[in-house]
């Protein structure tokens, strides 16, 4: 394995490492012939590393289109100081039939960025053809690629028009097919809903966008910027034939409404709701209404939590049902409306000093239109935050989430199931990974869970995911299958 160059505390490198073992590493080279620099493409063809353009800084900037190669990442040899291919940076190369490919990235010039899509071969990085100075991909720049099946692909880029699935793949680099199936990126705490014969994903931590799928495999970009801000521990519902998002949290608490029959326009029920703004609350339609219930704010350094619950037969007008419900001041908890009741299924109740750092419940609450019922006082599931709820066929279904180990938050795959609240049985541990803040909806007779945030090691951040799975009705938890 090799690290070439890049930037560094404010400094551009042109230092080389190698490692047999990715723990060990030794340096070729603490100053390479080539310039410092970042964004740069590095691979190995024909027994020999290359590196080519990049970026770097001075007091100007610099983009370079110079391509050096070494057989020993010490000795360095110029093949050539300017390729006819224009200066670039975040551009992608191949190594394919002997020959070195450079396709895409762009530059800054004259106030404006320039993005690319031609491709060039070489053989010797000295002579350069321009195998096409347009290919039928949008000029795009941060993109990569790989050779598979004998063909040259190039996969997604941050800048894609929203009708351009970001992956193509091309045997000779003149033609140039587009593969289907493109996908929302990575994401948590987003939301998701079955309205109009399809799925929908809302918003999110780490992805942006609304998406929607009529079969989970065909997905495609609805909008990539909704009039609300991007956000994420928001709740969303299908109410009066409408999505709806409530709340969550942006740069600040949000308390604005929101719906829309398209996914594409979207009008503002409210701006502000009497309810104050929050994220981590539940939602549901219970009783010919939208319910907003429990939640947390910041104010200042301060955390918040609450205990309230609110109506509304319209997004706009809403009635404060209860100031201060029997349950305890909650949020990442999970509703559900099943058999005619509003159930609230586990919770985060607040923050504690170390070494707890959190207090997560396992309690379920039963609202039937009159009053609260605690129905058990602690599942026999692990008290847990992050985790999704559905109702079906005539059970309730609670999967994944963050329960507390010792001291330590872990996340879990453990599937659970009760026909009242009261009586849950373990269904098993489910084929997708430990995860929590994932959204699951019922779709086509079918349970989904989509996206969330995996394990990512005791010291180490959590991982995102954008991978969806479902299951069948009969048997939730012992035959999950991905689908992408």
């Amino acid at each position: 394995m090799w690290v070439i160059g890049g930037y560094d505390a404010g400094n551009f490198r042109n230092d080389v490492w190698y490692s047999s073992n990715g723990v060990l590493w030794m340096q070729a080279t603490a100053s390479a012939p080539w310039s410092g620099r970042s964004d740069h493409t590095s691979l190995v063809q024909d027994g020999k590393i290359w590196v080519m353009g990049g970026y770097y800084q001075d007091g100007i900037d610099h983009y370079l289109n110079d391509v050096w190669y070494s057989s020993d990442g010490s000795s360095w040899t110029q093949a050539t100081a300017a390729a006819p291919w224009p200066a670039r940076y975040e551009h992608t190369c191949v190594a394919h039939e002997g020959r070195l490919w450079v396709m895409g990235g762009y530059s800054y010039s004259d106030g404006e960025y320039r993005l690319f899509n031609d491709v060039w071969c070489s053989e010797d990085g000295t002579s350069w053809t321009a195998v096409t100075p347009s290919a039928d991909w949008a000029a795009r720049g941060e993109l990569t690629s790989v050779i598979y099946n004998g063909e040259i692909w190039i996969v997604g880029s941050s800048m894609l028009p929203p009708s351009d699935s970001g992956v193509w793949h091309s045997s000779d680099g003149a033609s140039w097919t587009e593969a289907p199936g493109r996908i929302w990126s990575v994401r948590w705490s987003h939301s998701s809903v079955v309205h109009d014969g399809q799925m929908w994903v809302l918003g999110g931590d780490g992805g942006h966008g609304i998406w929607s799928s009529p079969d989970g495999w065909n997905w495609t970009e609805v909008t990539y910027c909704a009039p609300w801000e991007f956000r994420s521990d928001h709740a969303s519902v299908v109410y009066d034939g409408k999505m709806w998002v409530l709340g969550g949290r942006t740069w600040k608490n949000c308390s604005d409404v929101w719906y829309s029959s398209n996914g594409w326009n979207w009008t503002t029920a409210t701006a502000a709701a009497p309810w104050a703004a929050r994220y981590g609350h539940a939602s549901a339609v219970y009783d010919g209404k939208i319910w907003v219930l429990g939640g947390a704010y910041y104010e200042g350094a301060s955390e918040y939590v609450l205990n309230d619950v609110w109506s509304s037969p319209d997004g706009t007008s809403w009635t404060l049902e209860t100031a201060s419900a029997p349950w305890p001041a909650q949020w990442g908890h999970a509703a559900v409306v099943h058999d005619g009741s509003l159930y609230l299924i586990g919770r985060h109740i607040e923050y504690l000093p170390p070494p707890m750092d959190s207090l997560y419940v396992g309690d379920v609450w039963r609202y039937d239109g009159a009053a609260w019922t605690r129905t058990t006082d602690w599942a026999p599931w692990q008290a847990r935050t992050g985790h999704t709820v559905v109702s079906c066929d005539r059970r309730m279904w609670l999967m994944g989430g963050c329960i507390q180990v010792i001291y330590w938050p872990e996340k879990t795959n453990d599937v659970w199931s009760s026909p009242d609240g009261t009586t849950w049985t373990l269904a098993g541990l489910a084929d997708w990974s430990v995860r929590d803040e994932h959204a699951s909806v019922v779709f086509q007779d079918r349970i989904w869970v989509l996206g969330g945030l995996e394990n990512g090691g005791r010291w180490t951040s959590p991982v995102p995911r954008n991978d969806i799975w479902y299951s069948a009705r009969e048997t939730p938890a012992s035959h999950w299958q991905r689908y992408r």
